[in-house]
């Protein structure tokens, strides 16, 4: 269970990072 608590965020938290990226692209 654990094991998949850490694939997941370590999913989530680059997915993010992307999101935030390309958000202040499009602000610039």
């Amino acid at each position: 269970m654990r094991i998949i608590y850490i694939f997941t965020i370590s999913f989530i938290i680059p997915a993010c990072l992307c999101v935030l990226a390309e958000k202040r692209k499009s602000y610039q």
